[in-house]
């Protein structure tokens, strides 16, 4: 018997109700990725960096290194493969769950279950009507092109959504990237519908530690979306 079916069978229901959220989904067209080296997007002809590639070039990895020395290289790249396959799954039951999908869940393992339950009623609170999941997004004067996980409602302002875990809490000086990745996406958006992306909002599940909710004003992060971009196609 799996973990739902034990839950199932206990009458458990530590999630409480399921919302059903409005989906006014825009229409956000499908391109060819070229995963040749770094990915790329080909945007009508035009080969368009990635957001995860050029925040893993600009981005001070100082920290990273450091890190990797006093753990070991081994242990680093098994909590990051780890990070990184929960960061899947996470992402799937948030957007199923906000899809109306009666079985977003699937079947969970106790860790994914607990850091669902984290980010629900974040959801269910603040998010009213969902515009994108999983948008294909991109813009031919950033130059630069990705995938955002959530375009929503969110505290009845319209916001990029982003869904991260982690095992430790972080504080905001720490996911700097979060919010330029997230303020990108915003004015992929902005180019794309010419609709205005005036929050950034950033959920994290931690395995050791409550949920964190971090939301910023959007106009605050255009600069260093500017200077990263640019810092990129300065060096490559």
């Amino acid at each position: 018997m799996n973990f739902r079916d034990r839950l199932q069978s206990r009458n458990v229901d530590i999630l409480g109700p399921i919302k059903t959220f409005e989906n006014k989904l825009l229409s956000f067209p499908e391109y060819p990725v070229d995963e040749t080296g770094h990915r790329k997007y080909i945007i009508d002809g035009m080969p368009l960096p990635s957001v995860t590639t050029i925040l893993g070039a600009t981005q001070d990895k100082a920290y990273l290194d450091d890190w990797k020395e006093r753990i070991g290289e081994t242990e680093a790249n098994k909590i990051t493969t780890q990070s990184a396959r929960r960061g899947t799954v996470l992402h799937k039951i948030c957007q199923e769950y906000l899809l109306n999908n009666p079985d977003y869940l699937g079947n969970p393992t106790p860790v994914y279950f607990d850091l669902f339950r984290q980010i629900k009623p974040l959801l269910d609170e603040h998010v009213d009507a969902v515009f994108g999941i999983e948008a294909l997004l991109f813009s031919k004067q950033l130059k630069v092109a990705g995938r955002t996980d959530c375009l929503a409602s969110y505290r009845k302002k319209i916001a990029i959504v982003d869904f991260k875990n982690a095992r430790y809490e972080k504080q905001r000086e720490d996911i700097e990237g979060y919010f330029i990745q997230a303020a990108m996406y915003a004015r992929m958006v902005m180019e794309m519908k010419k609709v205005d992306v005036p929050k950034i909002v950033v959920l994290i599940a931690v395995a050791q530690g409550k949920p964190l909710e971090y939301i910023e004003d959007r106009k605050d992060w255009d600069g260093k979306v500017d200077e990263t971009i640019a810092k990129y196609y300065e060096e490559n």
